[in-house]
């Protein structure tokens, strides 16, 4: 059985590295399409491709050795495995219009934009755990530490009318509501900052563009702590290194330092319309041009010489994009017994007891480190 062993070093000084490659969802909505996967590294080539699935998937990520696909059209999550074969497909509520979701504890928790409701599905069963309503539109989903945080727009699609947006701090469980805020219209996105702090970004386009930034505890619940008016109205950001925040609008791409409150926009030439999706893998941004209308591009930006690296074609709008372990680097595919003196850690760096379920782990074993797949 072939081995590969990674450095020590590698385990816990950049953890992402693990991920190899970059999994891309499309959809140009109404027809169905494919998960294209492409090598993180140069010279970033097209590995592969799923079959066309679905009719909009809006959201991808890996979790727990599956790719998880939230397709909008079809109110469906759909499962892919490590090589992008369809194993699986978890039917909601017709109507609903998925718009995001996330994954732990053996559930999905998904965003219904049109159906104004917040709802855990069970991944095995594909049973409704439970459901809770929100205020209208709600988009983005992510836990942060024990709850599930979601942001409601506030834009009522009955009478075509924007509210106040909310954030909620959801128990996992049971689906309680523990704690909300009502913030400026139209926020779109939130960001797990570092300890007990959040960024939220959005806000009304060209008029009132906002960041909060706000607190979280079980006790006291939601705090603002300060706002901001920022340069565009931002859909997506996702942490990059020290105090810098990749913030993504439509138009634009921009990097925002949070010690100084400042914004620097990336030079991306003619490319000036994006998904509200982006990973960073070491030194590079990859981020998805998504022209109306017209098939897009993988843009793979340097952060070290500050320009394009490489443009990748797409067959069709991107949608979405997770990083994912490269299946032909994995060691071994086994099954992980309990054993003390052996340290166990998932996809994301965490530590845990055992590995309870299938997917991709590291396994320290004395000075090395091997990556196995747990079946």
């Amino acid at each position: 059985m072939r081995r590969v062993f990674l450095s020590l070093s590698a385990l816990f000084g950049f953890l992402p590295l693990f991920a190899e490659t970059v999994v891309v969802s499309h959809g140009s909505g109404g027809s169905a399409n494919p998960l294209y996967r492409f090598n993180a590294l140069p010279t970033f080539d097209r590995i592969d491709s799923s079959d066309a699935f679905g009719l909009l998937g809006n959201h991808v990520r890996f979790y727990n050795g599956r790719f998880y696909t939230v397709d909008s059209y079809t109110d469906t999550v759909y499962v892919h495995d490590l090589n992008l074969t369809l194993v699986d497909a978890i039917p909601t509520t017709p109507g609903s219009n998925l718009y995001m979701g996330e994954y732990a504890g053996g559930k999905v928790f998904v965003s219904r934009l049109l159906h104004d409701s917040i709802t855990a599905y069970d991944l095995t069963t594909h049973a409704k755990v439970w459901s809770v309503g929100v205020n209208p539109a709600p988009q983005y989903v992510g836990l942060f530490g024990d709850v599930l945080i979601a942001l409601s727009t506030g834009y009522d699609f009955s009478n075509y009318q924007a509210g106040p947006s909310t954030i909620y701090a959801i128990d996992t469980l049971n689906g309680n509501i523990l704690h909300s805020l009502d913030l400026d219209t139209n926020m779109l996105y939130v960001l797990p900052w570092r300890g007990d702090t959040l960024l939220v970004s959005g806000g009304r386009y060209g008029t009132a563009e906002k960041i909060y930034v706000l607190t979280y505890s079980t006790g006291s619940g939601f705090s603002k702590v300060d706002s901001l008016t920022p340069p565009a109205t931002f859909g997506f950001m996702t942490k990059v290194a020290g105090d810098t925040v990749l913030m993504i609008a439509y138009d634009a791409v921009y990097y925002y330092f949070h010690s100084t409150g400042t914004f620097q926009q990336l030079n991306l030439g003619t490319f000036n319309s994006f998904s509200p999706s982006a990973v960073v893998f070491g030194e590079r941004l990859f981020l998805l041009y998504s022209p109306w209308g017209n098939p897009g591009n993988l843009v793979v930006f340097n952060r070290t010489s500050n320009s394009i690296e490489d443009v990748k074609n797409l067959s069709t709008s991107p949608t979405s994009i997770t990083l994912a372990p490269d299946p032909i680097g994995i060691s071994e595919i086994t099954r992980i017994p309990p054993r003390s003196g052996e340290n166990v850690y998932d996809v994301s760096g965490r530590r845990v007891k055992e590995a309870k379920r299938r997917g991709v782990y590291f396994v320290r074993e004395g000075d090395r480190v091997k990556k196995v797949l747990n079946f």
